[in-house]
């Protein structure tokens, strides 16, 4: 069926949970029953969706966040964090629950992360709440979904229902499955969403786990057969990413910097990719761009932590010029 035509006014909208986040930076696990004083804290705004509409807007482009809401002062401080990053944002308001908060203890030495999740009011959303936001995914560009999402049922019909609206209408569906045992405790759903979306964006562990397979290039290769159509991106930190369109494989390089705070590299990622698509890159060099933006992002503490806006332009200024 040839999808309805609608104009194309948004670059990306992305919904999902709101989170605070509250990062706790340390060099190692203390044993049972020690205070650990003067431990670095930060409560940095964050949730995946969220992010990526943050770095979308960042780069330049117009992105709108769609979220579950209660009315406290956290809930407004929250969205009031996203509207000072020009990302309009779509308040779906829950009685049931407030914001939601990601506890996430960061090891310095090997930059990895552990993980306690509350999902708050989002819990809650609903296909009816994707019905009153139809209008606004059939005038984006892309339509941004995690698999962070994806942890209860009545999330994926809603989540579903979305995908559905894009398709119908030529909006692109960008889905990140986000973490392994997502994959591994939801393959069904997973797969669901793998199979139906326009750009696969997955680290080298997600891509083992949702294959089965240990080789990458075999990996990328399997998934390419089942969908033709779809771009296949797989993330691997420091290396930089691969990328497979038209059922060519290209490996970009990534750019070295001195990582203090892993979080929210992924998201940023995902939205400058999504941003040099909207705005006419070839998929490699919307891919070189991503590489850099996440680079810059995990220079310092938090999600958000992107680059200042004169850097962003005299980046992407070069990319322009440069033959790729």
């Amino acid at each position: 069926m040839t999808p309805e035509t609608f104009d194309k006014i948004i670059d990306c909208v992305a919904i999902g949970t709101p989170i605070w986040d509250v990062l706790i930076l340390t060099e190692n696990i203390p044993p049972p029953g020690v205070t650990v004083r003067n431990a670095y804290i930060a409560l940095c705004a964050g949730g995946a969706a969220a992010n990526v509409a943050s770095g979308v807007a960042t780069l330049g482009g117009k992105s709108i966040f769609i979220g579950k809401f209660s009315n406290s002062v956290l809930d407004y401080e929250y969205i009031n964090k996203l509207l000072a990053q020009n990302v309009n944002v779509i308040a779906l308001i829950s009685e049931r629950a407030q914001i939601g908060f990601c506890v996430s203890l960061v090891l310095r030495s090997l930059l990895e992360r552990t993980f306690f999740v509350y999902t708050g009011a989002h819990n809650a959303i609903s296909c009816s709440d994707i019905e009153m936001v139809s209008g606004v995914i059939k005038h984006s560009h892309f339509l941004y979904i995690s698999g962070f999402e994806l942890t209860r049922d009545d999330q994926e019909r809603a989540y579903l229902k979305a995908v559905n609206i894009a398709h119908s209408t030529g909006t692109r569906v960008f889905f990140d499955p986000a973490d392994p045992k997502i994959i591994s405790e939801k393959p069904k759903i997973v797969w669901r969403f793998a199979q139906n979306c326009d750009i696969l964006c997955l680290n080298h562990l997600e891509l083992r786990a949702l294959t089965a397979m240990s080789n990458i290039e075999k990996a990328i290769a399997y998934l390419s057969d089942i969908n033709r159509d779809m771009a296949i991106i797989v993330k691997m930190r420091e290396r930089g990413c691969l990328i497979c369109y038209d059922r060519k494989m290209i490996q970009i390089p990534g750019f070295r910097v001195e990582c203090v705070d892993v979080t929210g590299a992924g998201d940023a990622f995902a939205a400058a990719i999504i941003y040099g698509v909207c705005k006419g890159y070839s998929l490699k060099k919307a891919a070189i761009l991503a590489n850099w933006f996440a680079a810059q992002t995990i220079k310092k503490v938090g999600a958000r932590s992107f680059p200042e806006k004169e850097k962003i332009t005299n980046f992407i200024s070069s990319l322009r010029s440069t033959a790729v």
